[in-house]
């Protein structure tokens, strides 16, 4: 295993504010801080040109902005989400192992995120 990517993202939202639902339609949507969060962090990506087609390991820390409580693994798909839109990884089927951890609080709060491949 090799570390093949290493990244800083801004502090990620959970998965429960990913998607909504219209209350008219009943249709599922992404939500607007889901998007916003996406699109920044792809600016700072840009797009990958060497995609990872091999299965990987994604070594998550997360910084958060507060002491404040929080469940890790919310934070975790919209990382994957990520990794797979800004062309790092083919897709997020090829991430055979995940690990992720707490780290210090620091203001404004970001995920480092590094990926082997296995």
């Amino acid at each position: 295993m090799h570390d093949v990517r290493s990244f800083r993202l801004s502090w990620p939202p959970t998965v429960n504010h990913r998607m909504s639902v219209n209350r008219r339609s009943g249709r599922m949507y992404t939500t607007g801080q889901y998007r916003e969060w996406m699109a920044s962090n792809l600016k700072e990506l840009g797009n990958q040109e060497d995609t990872i087609k091999r299965p990987v390991m994604v070594d998550i820390g997360l910084e958060a902005p507060t002491r404040r409580r929080y469940d890790i693994d919310n934070r975790i798909k919209p990382i994957l989400d990520l990794l797979t839109k800004a062309r790092v990884i083919d897709d997020d089927s090829l991430v055979d192992r995940i690990e992720c951890h707490r780290m210090e609080p620091c203001k404004p709060g970001r995920a480092l995120v590094r990926v082997f491949e296995i």
